[in-house]
């Protein structure tokens, strides 16, 4: 290589050295300098996936509010959490948002996260060995059709799957626990 190619590879590279820095530089004042809004939630705790220009966040909200700065995003996933009377934290996710948000300057956004949730049962039949093995899946949907992984608990095992039987007027008339095997 001669001596003036490689002037110019490092002047070529030293050029874009420096727009680069100038670049993140002016991002950062920009982010740090832009106004806020908020994102309300009627869910309390939970735990939101977000991307936009910024990159990726992952921001846990524990008082249904989060402040962000002005711009839109992209909300990849939603983790909603709520501690039963035992003590014991159970976590319900939801990958299925396809809807952008717009958080404004100086204003408040409320995003419809919140009962009721739809669980329906699939139940099938499969051959295995011999005799029939029953396998049952559950859909848990909002109300406006974004589809959850089933609530379980944050820590520990598995729990032991349960089901209560209810008339039409929702009294419990049977509870049953599923053992494994």
């Amino acid at each position: 290589m001669e001596k003036r190619d490689k002037t110019w590879w490092a002047l070529t590279l030293a050029v874009v050295t420096v727009v680069t820095i100038c670049a993140l530089c002016q991002n950062l004042s920009a982010a740090s300098s832009s106004a806020t809004g908020t994102i309300a939630f009627a869910w309390k705790t939970l735990e939101l996936r977000l991307s936009s220009q910024r990159g990726m966040q992952r921001i846990t909200v524990t008082n249904g509010k989060c402040v962000l700065p002005a711009g839109t995003y992209d909300i990849d996933g939603v983790t909603l959490m709520s501690t039963d009377q035992q003590g014991v934290q159970w976590r319900m996710q939801s990958d299925s948002w396809h809807e952008p948000v717009e958080v404004r300057a100086d204003s408040v956004t409320r995003l419809d996260i919140s009962p009721p949730f739809t669980a329906r049962v699939s139940v099938s039949r499969h051959r295995v060995r011999p005799g029939a093995t029953v396998k049952f899946g559950l859909k848990v949907t909002d109300r406006k059709g974004r589809s959850y992984r089933p609530p379980r608990p944050r820590r520990g095992g598995r729990s032991v799957p349960r089901l209560a039987l209810l008339d039409a007027k929702g009294s419990v008339i049977g509870k049953y626990n599923f053992e494994y095997g």
